[in-house]
């Protein structure tokens, strides 16, 4: 086989990868760098790597995708690139700024130079600033700076410009109710979702992303019976196969208000391991809260033992009868308090902290 007929089967592989993402998909993308870089063509591995790219955040793996992007700065920089992967690059780096305040680990100096260099590369590309008062927005909205949040909120109503790496509007409508979500405004979270549980406007991640946070707008307003609806449409229509830990914090604080230990065990067999993997500190604590909380309630009902799916690096040690509940509330506890000190210390606010106290007295 000729290099130029390997480069069309590779191009082959990638095409067929495109929008499916699934843990199978994401090691075949891998490989398809690999094979790129033995091929020495740049093209196919800026293309291969942006696929791989791709399958890390739409599977929630955002903390390799932030430590691969760098790649393709540096290729814009030492390479001339065409029209289509100058967009791919700049509708990328979207990838990497709006998580990227998840990740306590990372210096509000090393956050603030990463954003100036997004902010550049969003206004030589020619997008506005529209796209830029929208990931500020995310940003401050997950630092927990909910009125620097709300200043580029405003900013991003205000505009009515629109560029062609804007997120698709479900996705737009989805990261704003965040917003209402930090700051406990309920009502607003399910009036402001209304589109997308009618399916106004969808996209491959929407609503089914969304459905988690209105869950848990109608379990702290009090509706039982819609939380429940929005609990039942959840666990349906996530990947619960897959990695799903920056929405399954929402349900486990479900199951522990309402004490289904059963359905609980369930979700955690389910997605226990993933939260492990993930380094996004914001992710685990949220995922932490909901096991410190269902565990707090199990142990106050006398439930004693508790069976996890989980390998023997665990830090606890298993019973026959399975892991000891106050064990894993008191572990669970020391973790949370661990994130909301890592991610309060570097926000340089007491937000995670005040939240944790408020959800403490709720559930």
């Amino acid at each position: 086989m000729t290099i130029e007929d390997q480069v069309y089967e590779v191009y082959d592989v990638l095409e067929k990868l495109d929008s499916k993402y699934t843990l199978k998909n994401k090691d075949i993308a891998f490989e398809c760098i690999q094979k790129a870089i033995s091929l020495k063509n740049k093209e196919l591995e800026f293309d291969a790597r942006h696929e791989y790219l791709s399958q890390l955040v739409f599977m929630n793996f955002h903390d390799q995708a932030i430590a691969l992007y760098p790649w393709f700065l540096n290729y814009k920089k030492n390479n001339e690139i065409d029209y289509y992967r100058y967009h791919s690059l700049v509708w990328s780096f979207k990838w990497v700024v709006g998580r990227i305040g998840s990740y306590g680990k990372i210096s509000r100096q090393q956050i603030d130079t990463l954003f100036d260099q997004f902010e550049q590369e969003v206004l030589e590309f020619g997008a506005g600033k529209k796209i830029i008062s929208y990931f500020k927005l995310t940003l401050h909205t997950y630092m927990g700076n909910l009125e620097e949040a709300e200043v580029h909120l405003k900013a991003y109503k205000r505009s009515r410009a629109v560029s062609s790496i804007d997120d698709c509007y479900a996705c737009q409508i989805n990261n704003v109710v965040d917003f209402s979500l930090q700051k406990r405004d309920y009502k607003k979270v399910i009036r402001d979702s209304k589109d997308l549980v009618y399916k106004k406007y969808t996209c491959d991640s929407v609503p089914k992303t969304t459905y988690p946070k209105i869950c848990m707008a109608y379990m702290m307003l009090g509706n039982s019976l819609k939380a429940e609806e929005f609990y039942q449409l959840s666990v349906k229509e996530l990947r619960l196969t897959q990695p799903q830990i920056p929405n399954v914090g929402y349900l486990l604080y479900y199951l522990a208000k309402n004490k289904m230990y059963v359905q609980a065990k369930k979700l955690l067999d389910k997605q226990l391991k993933y939260s492990f993997e993930t380094n996004a500190d914001l992710y685990k604590l949220r995922f932490c809260i909901g096991c410190y909380f269902l565990f707090k309630n199990a142990a106050a009902d006398a439930i004693e033992f508790f069976k996890l799916n989980v390998d023997e690096s665990f830090a606890l040690e298993a019973t026959k009868k399975g892991y000891r509940v106050a064990e894993l509330r008191d572990w669970y506890k020391t973790q949370v308090e661990e994130y909301i000190k890592l991610l309060d210390t570097r926000n340089e606010n007491s937000f995670y902290q005040e939240y944790f106290d408020y959800l403490e007295n709720e559930l």
